[in-house]
């Protein structure tokens, strides 16, 4: 309807003419045509007192306050009804549950979330947002979830099974997960939460997560393109993703710029029950980043070691040194299988790598370049699939782990290891206590 003639069925109105079908429902859900109404209404009136000032005419008079009596009456009515309108329209509360899907199925899912009820996510998967917020959780079928407030106001995720895809806008207070494994918390980030009934994993793609668990010290970080995996039997261990790349990187004395692109791992934990704390991040720290191409999955280690220690030392692992195991099939066995489960070690400006007791001798074709930076070591090391004896593809899973060595001061007594996944006593020898890397694609993201 064009502007003149909604104010033409207006002005009928007003002219005391009745309403047609249709009439009072435009009023009032419509704030826009209420207040020309309103505007009309006046104009009527002035007309009206100025015809009885010049008429002088009683008559008019009566008819006017009759009319103006009905009008109001009206008004009051219309006006009623828009902020009838308007309390039914406006958007919820920041931060209430709101269905992205507009089927019945859905909103009754969120309506029962909402009151705080668990529920059972049918066989569709159901998306949840939250007004005033770019937040989204994403269930999928089947999953059992409930949603609570956090004592700080912030939202409570209960996740008993099933799958959840988080993207989380930036937080007040931290949205938390809890599994029946696990703990997660987050202020803003993207992540994928995994449960059933033997283990809860977590991956994060974006931002930062803060995870706690049973057997942990404390609760710990975790950076994009890291994960936690905790098994119902309460043991844990870190996962992480590895990137497709075209390129392989160069192996020489500087960082190829192709490794800007990849996610770091911290090693934080200790590789052994009796490793001394180290003093500073300066005496010893360390992180690593991987990639892999159709040829060699490539490792990037770097250790900040402030002392060079232990280098008259016959043993390897107690010398400055740095460590990789990996069990490439993933078969994850409670020994090496003397097939291609490798435990290496690297030494700054040694060519040769030091197999680890018990596992196989390194291929010829693995290549490393480990030598020594002005604050510790940093190592590049290529292992090619074929050396490993797999193909490689998207969403592959290996059994991995990487350590660092510190031997302060040289006679190697006070040694330190960090390790990326928890490691204690001889964890070295069973690929079942690795963590886990996955292979992810170019059409991963």
């Amino acid at each position: 309807m064009n502007a003149r003639d909604q104010d033409e069925k207006l002005w009928r109105y007003l002219g005391g003419q009745p309403a047609t079908p249709g009439f009072s429902e435009m009023i009032s859900s419509n704030p826009a045509i209420a207040r020309r109404l309103a505007e009309l209404a006046l104009i009527e009136c002035a007309i009206r007192e100025q015809a009885t000032r010049d008429s002088g005419q009683k008559i008019i008079s009566r008819r006017r306050t009759v009319l103006l009596s009905g009008i109001g009456a009206f008004l009051f009515v219309a006006l009623a009804s828009v902020g009838v309108w308007r309390i039914a329209n406006q958007p919820p509360p920041v931060g209430t549950p709101i269905a992205v899907e507009s089927d019945p199925e859905t909103r009754d899912l969120v309506a029962k979330i909402q009151e705080g009820n668990p529920v059972k996510v049918s066989s569709k998967p159901l998306k949840m947002a939250f007004s005033g917020e770019s937040t989204e959780l994403a269930f999928a079928p089947d999953s059992q979830v409930q949603l609570r407030e956090t004592p700080s106001g912030g939202k409570e995720v209960q996740l008993d099974s099933g799958k959840l895809n988080a993207q989380v806008s930036p937080q007040k207070a931290p949205l938390k997960v809890v599994t029946p494994h696990l703990a997660v918390e987050v202020v803003g980030t993207a992540f994928d939460v995994d449960v059933d009934e033997q283990a809860s994993r977590v991956l994060v793609s974006e931002g930062i997560v803060e995870v706690s668990a049973k057997g942990l010290r404390s609760p710990f970080s975790l950076p994009a393109g890291s994960g936690w995996r905790q098994n119902a039997g309460g043991r844990g261990f870190s996962v992480a993703t590895a990137a497709f790349s075209n390129r392989s990187p160069t192996i020489n004395e500087s960082i190829d710029s192709l490794w800007s692109d990849h996610p770091s791992h911290p090693n934080t934990f200790f590789g052994e029950a009796d490793s001394p704390v180290h003093t500073s991040d300066a005496d010893h720290s360390s992180n690593w980043k991987a990639l892999w191409t159709e040829d060699a999955l490539y490792v990037l280690i770097e250790v900040k070691d402030s002392e060079i220690g232990g280098e008259e030392n016959a043993k390897v692992w107690a010398k400055d040194s740095v460590e990789i195991f990996i069990d490439a099939d993933g078969s994850r066995g409670e020994k090496f299988d003397g097939i291609n489960d490798y435990f290496l070690f690297f030494e700054p400006g040694v060519a040769a790598i030091t197999p680890g007791v018990g596992a196989p001798q390194p291929k010829p074709e693995m290549t490393h370049r480990t030598l020594r930076t002005s604050d510790g070591i940093r190592a590049v090391v290529r292992l090619p699939w074929a050396a490993l004896g797999i193909s490689p593809e998207d969403g592959m899973t290996l059994a991995f782990n990487v350590a660092s060595n510190d031997s302060d001061p040289a006679d190697g007594k006070e040694r330190s290891q960090l390790s990326w996944t928890p490691k204690f006593k001889d964890d070295w020898s069973r690929p079942n206590r690795m963590g886990v890397l996955i292979l992810q694609g170019p059409d991963s993201n």
